[in-house]
């Protein structure tokens, strides 16, 4: 029962990020391009991670493991890395992690905000929003 609960609110949250992510706000879930697969934010455990979801929503991985929050997911256009952000070191940054698991990379380490990754098409790493001087950059 707490599974069939786990994916609808996973798919739910995937029906909702949908029409954000194309406006530029953060999104909940993400499409991995190649496979249909899921990369979800979900709060379990007073904890924001990152889960991998089948295209029908079961449970396929969890990426992140409450080391802070972890948030924003977002595929490579590959299908073989998701960026993410994460206060795991009291601060945002950007981190990186492999589709087949492993420790997450830490991209940025500045005092200032960075989140919302995307991915360019065909772009090796991501970009993605920084407050460095008050305001996103």
């Amino acid at each position: 029962m707490a599974r069939r609960i786990f994916r609808a609110v996973c798919l739910a949250m995937l029906v909702l990020a949908g029409g954000m992510r194309a406006q530029g706000a953060q999104s909940a879930a993400e499409r991995q391009p190649l496979t249909g697969s899921i990369a979800a934010s979900v709060y379990r455990n007073w904890h924001w991670d990152i889960y991998g979801l089948g295209a029908d929503g079961t449970l396929l991985r969890r990426y992140t493991f409450g080391e802070g929050d972890n948030r924003a997911p977002a595929w490579s256009p590959d299908g073989a890395h998701i960026a993410f952000e994460s206060n795991r070191n009291n601060n945002w940054d950007i981190y990186v992690i492999d589709a087949s698991g492993g420790a997450p990379r830490r991209l940025t380490d500045d005092p200032p905000f960075d989140g919302s990754p995307l991915w360019s098409p065909d772009g090796p790493s991501p970009v993605f929003s920084s407050y460095t001087h008050g305001e996103p950059d």
